[in-house]
């Protein structure tokens, strides 16, 4: 048997599900490949990856008005393929091309991959609309989140055909770093804040950068890293080029989980991202805000639980001032920080791993 996974990138953090995923499935006598396209777009950033397995297809861009839309190379491989999985996104043209074929008989079942719906960004209900109908051409659907499998359930999509995968990303790294650093001196005389994110104004990342200012007026010994690579990076470590702003560059592995050890607090007040799981195991706690631009793992976070979630319209002072009542209240910190850490178990790379290996063999065995 042959199973697909079809993506526009193949990112560093996504490649140990891959790999292990190829390990795993051959023990049911199925092979499995990875497709995907890391140039244009996203290619200049430091963490795209490459799995086992896996080949890098020529890409096509091109824009109609402001719409941005791709093309994908596709071969003989997808030819009676027993399931190939696709990333839920209506830019990639080439998912209807695959949903054509499996349709045709060409390839034998389609899965869907991703949110499900749209987390970034201002709702368009005309898009939404029609997303939601694309959502429901598919066979099986392989969604990040609890949050995510309601949507699909809401839309009309069976409940029996639905993966939760609780998306994580390689906490089987961050598990070892834990278990076999955890009695070096990490400690730190700084009161560190940390972001980790693209630097690109859409992670309103001048926002964070006021907060810090403020903080370092009100907190003592305070300092900000910023962790992340991006197109306006330069950009912003050159305007705001102060002593207590570390912009630290894209960190992967041992450089993140060293710096993680040493913080206090993450800062994501715009856009919560897979970070979430970072915050959990270092038991770092986030300082959010209800904005409409999170990602799915947003749905991870419960105010006064494991995070801060403060109203979405706060401004830079207040944001700042909720940083430090966090920080001051040591009751109160001690409980989140404590339960992010609990809560760390709920999120790891080997119940994504069987969630994922368990819902392809039951695609493949559904009649």
């Amino acid at each position: 048997m042959k199973v697909i996974h079809f993506t526009r990138y193949l990112k560093k953090y996504r490649v140990w599900l891959h790999d292990k995923s190829y390990s795993a499935l051959k023990n049911y006598d199925i092979e499995y490949f990875v497709f995907y396209s890391n140039e244009g777009g996203q290619s200049n950033r430091a963490d795209n990856g490459h799995s086992k397995n896996s080949k890098e297809v020529k890409v096509f861009e091109f824009k109609i008005k402001s719409i941005c839309l791709n093309i994908q190379m596709i071969n003989f491989k997808f030819i009676n393929a027993d399931l190939v999985i696709i990333t839920q996104a209506s830019s990639n043209l080439t998912n209807l091309i695959i949903i054509l074929l499996r349709y045709m008989g060409i390839i034998k079942r389609i899965a869907f991959w991703g949110h499900s719906k749209n987390y970034q960004g201002e709702k368009n209900y005309i898009r939404e609309y029609i997303k939601s109908k694309y959502s429901l051409l598919c066979d099986w659907w392989f969604v990040y989140t609890d949050d995510g499998r309601n949507n699909l359930i809401k839309i009309g999509f069976p409940d029996g055909k639905i993966t939760v995968l609780n998306n994580t990303p390689d906490t089987y790294k961050i598990s070892n770093y834990i278990s076999y650093k955890k009695n070096l001196n990490n400690k730190c005389n700084k009161v560190r804040a940390v972001f980790i994110g693209s630097i690109y104004p859409g992670k309103d990342i001048e926002f964070i950068l006021n907060a810090g200012i403020i903080m370092s007026n009100i907190i003592d010994n305070f300092e900000l890293s910023i962790v992340g690579g991006g197109d306006n990076l330069e950009y912003f470590s050159k305007k705001y080029n102060y002593d207590f702003i570390k912009f630290c560059g894209p960190l992967f592995d041992e450089a993140k989980f060293q710096l993680l050890s040493t913080c206090k607090v993450m800062l994501l007040p715009k856009l919560v991202n897979l970070s979430v799981v970072d915050s959990f195991y270092f038991g770092v706690p986030i300082v959010t805000t209800l904005s409409t631009g999170h990602g799915p793992e947003f749905s991870y976070l419960t105010n006064l639980y494991n995070s801060i979630i403060l109203s979405s319209d706060i401004t830079p002072e207040k944001y700042a001032e909720a940083v430090q009542n966090l920080l001051l209240n040591n009751k109160l910190y001690n409980k989140i920080k404590r339960n992010c850490e609990l809560d760390s178990d709920k999120y790891t790379s080997e119940k994504m791993l069987n969630a994922y290996i368990t819902g392809i063999i039951s695609c493949i065995n559904n009649k």
